[in-house]
């Protein structure tokens, strides 16, 4: 058997777990996020409780055809959406003096080059997916193990900002 589908099991399960804990941290805080969308992208107050809507609801549509649904756009959707906000927050970090982390619903600490190197990363693996799509999907017992698999590694992905931060502490107070 080739690891070609499992490898796009695993990056199809990891993005569908990405964007559950996405659209659950929004829906958490979504008081606070419809404040980040309105300071840190200017949307207007009375506007932002329908984008901070349409962006839980396509990320938990497409988390459910990821993790389990699996139809064959969900994959070419998530990398469209992961593109799309990417760019729009890559803009603003460029262009604002600040511009507050909603991703996972956090306590609103500024947008990181972290954060963005993640979301790089991701695209990286989903035009990967997207590549080994027409290869054919694993048997079940296969997709299970992807699953399970894609929990950490989501989790690692959610927190990378606080790991790199924490390593790069450590090497720091390592050479002191």
């Amino acid at each position: 058997m080739s690891l070609s589908p499992i490898v796009y099991d695993l990056i199809r399960s990891t993005t569908g777990c990405l964007l559950l804990a996405a659209a659950g941290g929004k829906l958490a805080t979504l008081t606070q996020f419809r404040h980040h969308l309105h300071e840190s992208f200017h949307i207007p107050r009375y506007f932002t409780g329908y984008v901070a809507s349409m962006l839980v609801a396509v990320e938990s549509m497409l988390a459910c055809a990821c993790i389990g649904i699996n139809t064959s756009i969900a994959v070419p959707a998530c990398l469209a959406l992961f593109v799309v906000l990417t760019t729009l927050l890559i803009w603003r970090y460029l262009t604002s003096s600040l511009v507050r982390c909603s991703c996972f619903g956090e306590s609103g600490r500024p947008l990181s080059h972290w954060d963005i190197g993640r979301n790089l990363l991701i695209i990286g693996l989903l035009v990967c997916a997207t590549l080994l799509q027409a290869q054919g999907q694993p048997p079940l017992h296969p997709h299970l193990l992807s699953l399970a698999l894609s929990f950490p590694l989501a989790l690692l992905l959610i927190h990378l900002h606080d790991v790199a931060t924490i390593v790069q502490q450590y090497i720091q107070e390592a050479h002191v």
